[in-house]
């Protein structure tokens, strides 16, 4: 039996931290800037047509190292910096964190599993055993990394779970699936793929000599089962959940022949009602004289686009491809005839640090940064809790209103308000939301920047922002609907009429209780979502 290390592994992280940050690539926090981001050249659609972002790994810097780039090709950035092997990179569900694994730390040459933090370019170990550790996925809540080792006294893979909560102190990892192989099924288990239905899902042998199938098994309950049944000596590899749990891809030969090698990705209904191998995605021909094979496939977070590898057995190369659900079309996303760029891991883009898809005001948020309306703080990070002040206000407004951030022009005159000077940032801004009858002063002349801005304040910006530049003779005629929307905002509330206004115009909407709330502070993300829907920045 090998020597493990496992049960020191929250001890040495630190340490291993320390020692291996010089290995990572530059620590830098920023993000591609998608201000303007067409993948056709035209005109910037709406945010629902932004790019996944790919991990991948790739030999492009002389070693193979841990790339990302945008689902179209563009956009490429090395993540990590390594002599060594990095590979088998998966982006956690927040797109903030890679898990891969690596040998950079094996002090026998084997392979550990690694996380590195995206903003801050922190390199963790999660695992130190002297055996190889391997293809690590996350749980949905990305707590928890599931992966493959082959530590044990028969060497063969199995999955094993461990607890990243902590990235400075993981968990000891525990042993998912315990099947003793016989001397002809030594593979054991392989690359799992954890689905939203809290199921691992993984390749394995058992008991059928030479014959893989594709099992799940939930690492709490230990229920287990066989999802696609018995595929072949080649089949049944790389298998992936679909976002909704519902089928499963993989890789099979059964479209080729053993002499070809001609491997193919897969389709299987993940129903548990077998046999259901399911049906040929791709169908490369067979090309040079041992042919191709399409593996590690990922799915699209959305699910209609499958990203996969296609190796040459003749050449050893390898390219990233996107395969469409639908039509099975697929096309070249990497297209290095020379070079080796595989294992592809996908999430929705997010510019922002603390902005994942999965935020409430995602869409929006992303439609306000290609606009050219926001691009958030040095770090990365948008803040979208934090509350908007009178000055930021303007700046989200103004380049709304002037169809851009470019068109809104330099103030040369006298300035409007006594606060708001020629050296405060937001004068620019400030004036031309003036100019434009958005915005005035308070009854002593003063702008008041640092003051918050609350839901009625904001409801009378908006509203006047719309039929800029008439402001508040543009809404002389407006008589809103009856009955009104909110009963904390009475027909007699100073700014009864801009709340409804901006209710009947799609931009804004009370709270689950059915209340405005007009005395709430407007949040970043708030913002965001009132200026994109005012300005048809989201369909």
């Amino acid at each position: 039996m090998r020597a493990t290390t496992d049960h020191i592994a929250p001890y040495l992280t630190a340490l291993i931290v320390l020692m291996l940050a010089a290995s990572v690539a530059c620590a830098q926090t920023t993000r591609p800037n998608l201000v303007g981001y067409t993948p056709d050249g035209t005109a910037p659609g709406p945010p629902q047509t932004l790019p996944d972002l790919i991990a991948f790994q790739s030999d492009r810097s002389g070693n193979m190292d841990i790339w990302t780039m945008l689902a179209d090709g563009t956009i490429l950035e090395q993540i990590t910096t390594h002599a060594g092997y990095d590979g088998a990179p998966a982006l956690s569900p927040d797109g903030t964190k890679i898990a891969f694994h690596s040998d950079r730390w094996g002090v026998d040459g084997s392979f550990d599993i690694f996380v590195i933090d995206l903003p801050t370019r922190a390199l963790y170990l999660m695992t130190t055993c002297v055996c190889d550790e391997v293809t690590p996925c996350w749980s949905p809540d990305g707590s928890r990394i599931a992966y493959c080792s082959d530590y044990g006294p028969t060497g063969a893979f199995e999955v094993r779970v461990v607890d990243v909560s902590d990235l400075a102190a993981p968990g000891i990892p525990t042993k998912l699936t315990n099947y003793n192989p016989r001397e002809y099924d030594l593979e054991g288990e392989a690359a799992p793929s954890w689905g939203a239905n809290g199921y691992i899902t993984y390749a394995a042998q058992r008991g059928h000599p030479g014959l893989w199938s594709i099992w799940a098994t939930d690492p709490d309950t230990r229920d287990t089962h066989e999802v696609v049944g018995h595929v072949g000596a080649a089949g049944g590899q790389d298998p992936a959940w679909s976002p909704d749990a519902a089928q499963i891809a993989y890789v099979n030969m059964q479209s080729g022949t053993p002499s070809s090698h001609n491997e193919d990705i897969y389709l299987a209904p993940a129903d548990g009602v077998l046999p259901n191998l399911g049906y040929a995605l791709t169908q490369d021909s067979v090309i040079g004289s041992t042919g191709t094979a399409d593996q590690d496939a990922c799915w699209s977070p959305s699910g209609p686009n499958i990203y996969f590898s296609r190796h040459s057995h003749d050449t050893g190369q390898a390219d990233i491809f996107v395969v469409s659900n639908g039509d099975g079309s697929a096309a070249n996303l990497t297209n290095r005839p020379d070079g080796f760029d595989a294992y592809p891991s996908a999430i929705s883009y997010s510019t922002f640090w603390d902005v994942p898809s999965g935020h409430w005001a995602y869409f929006e948020i992303e439609a306000c940064q290609r606009a050219g309306i926001v691009s958030g703080y040095g770090d990365a990070t948008y803040q979208p809790d934090r509350a908007v002040n009178r000055d930021q206000m303007a700046v989200y407004i103004s380049p709304a209103v002037a169809d851009g951030d470019e068109n809104v022009p330099e103030f040369t005159d006298t300035p409007s308000f006594p606060d708001v000077d020629e050296a405060h940032w937001a004068l620019d801004y400030i004036e031309y939301a003036v100019s434009q009858n958005v915005v005035a002063g308070y009854g002593d002349g003063t702008y008041h920047p640092e003051y918050e801005v609350t839901r009625d304040q904001m409801a009378v910006y908006v509203a006047r922002s719309l039929v800029a530049p008439e402001g508040e003779a543009g809404l002389a005629d407006y008589i809103p609907a009856d009955p009104r929307n909110f009963p904390d905002v009475a027909s007699d509330f100073w700014s009864y009429r801009h709340v409804e206004y901006c209710v009947e115009n799609g931009v804004v909407a009370g709270y689950l209780d059915g209340y405005y709330h007009p005395e709430y502070a407007v949040t970043r993300d708030q913002m965001a979502v009132y200026v994109a829907r005012a300005f048809g920045l989201v369909s």
